[in-house]
């Protein structure tokens, strides 16, 4: 499992925290391969950190996920 850098096309909002993605930034992303038909939705974890910034893959195991989904448009590759 690789990552990839892909863009948010929105300014989605984390749920119960203060973390909201720039669509401007680009961010880690990997496949969310646990989550069923992955593959066909093109759905991602994009990585990040607790102040909205991109995470590294230093990071990935304190930063937060968005799961987003491809083929719905909500991140185009970087």
């Amino acid at each position: 499992m690789s990552p990839f850098k892909v863009k948010p096309t929105q300014a989605f909002k984390l749920l119960g925290t203060g973390i909201v993605l720039d669509p401007q930034q680009t961010y880690l992303a990997v496949d969310a391969v646990n989550v069923p038909g992955w593959r066909d939705t093109r759905r991602v974890y994009l990585l990040v950190n607790s102040d909205g910034s991109p995470a590294s893959l230093q990071d990935a195991d304190t930063a937060a996920s968005f799961l987003l989904t491809g083929t719905a448009g909500e991140y185009t590759l970087a």
